[in-house]
């Protein structure tokens, strides 16, 4: 058997969940695992309920420790319907199951402005330095920036899903329209998913200064 010389480095450079095979070195096979089914008495068939650190719950037809977007293994179960398949199979999960934790959301994800602040830089053009005016969008403006008096609201939207059936009778996901409160359509769209049901939107630059003069205008 051939005397390798593997070191550190090499080891640390091997993948959780890669498995790297060396036969023609003379050394078998290393399998790294990184997401081990866990042990589980239960043989009838099943689904488990998964939950992220934030408290998020997912069914899940699953056996291992974790599933996507930070979802966990727990030892409840539940019995596997076609609505548990419909969830597993298109990594869903119940607004209904899940309100507190979205409507806390909702509620701490208020809109805020990012203020356009500009500033003059020079870049090299060939043997050129050409200098030209940097806008930037910021809440933290940096020193030595200048403010235009432009500034965009940033809010946060939301959208879920729903199964349609559709023309050659097969069950489709249908994304809801982007809204302010992903509570508010439940009955709609009964599901979403964690991988994007909330976005941030930033409007068009606007004059805040105008836009101040217009509200006293009105308030008045």
């Amino acid at each position: 058997m051939k005397n390798l010389n593997i070191n550190e480095e090499f080891i640390q450079k091997i993948t959780k969940g890669a498995v790297i095979t060396l036969a023609a070195l003379g050394i078998g096979t290393i399998v790294v695992k990184s997401n081990p089914k866990m042990d589980c008495a239960i043989e009838s068939e099943h689904a488990h309920i998964y939950q992220t650190e934030d408290g998020f719950t997912a069914y899940r037809i699953n056996e291992h420790k974790k599933s996507n977007n930070g979802l966990r293994w727990t030892e409840n179960t539940v019995d596997i319907t076609e609505k548990i398949e419909i969830i597993d199979k298109n990594k869903l999960l119940l607004i209904s199951e899940n309100r507190n934790i979205l409507e806390n959301v909702v509620r701490e994800s208020v809109p805020y402005l990012e203020y356009e602040y500009k500033t003059k830089v020079t870049r090299k053009v060939g043997k050129i330095w050409v200098p030209r005016t940097v806008r930037r969008f910021t809440t933290n403006p940096n020193e030595g920036r200048r403010y235009t008096g432009r500034a965009v609201t940033v809010t946060a939207q939301y959208k879920g899903y729903r199964i349609i059936i559709d023309e050659n009778g097969k069950q489709v996901l249908e994304e809801s329209p982007w809204v302010d409160d992903i509570t508010l359509i439940e009955d709609m769209y009964p599901y979403f998913k964690l991988s994007d049901y909330q976005k941030w939107f930033t409007s068009n630059p606007f004059d805040l200064e105008k836009e101040k003069e217009l509200s006293l205008e009105y308030n008045n």
